[in-house]
């Protein structure tokens, strides 16, 4: 299980589902090679993560989250 995790290319999301955006915010957080990984700051300067850094996403996440 762990070779076809490490062999197998990384997921991806659904681009029509998703803007291309966050497809590539995504792709650049799932990169499995580490000389090839952006970052944390980096991620932080992404068009994905600057469009919303003002957003509150609170909400949502309540709305998300199982309740226990």
């Amino acid at each position: 299980m762990l070779e076809l995790i490490v062999e197998s290319p990384a997921p991806s999301l659904p681009q029509p589902q998703f803007s291309p955006e966050f497809c590539d915010f995504v792709a650049l957080c799932l990169c499995k090679k580490s000389e090839e990984r952006v970052n944390s700051r980096d991620l932080l300067g992404h068009p994905f993560v600057v469009k919303h850094q003002d957003s509150d996403i609170s909400e949502w996440a309540r709305s998300v989250r199982p309740q226990r």
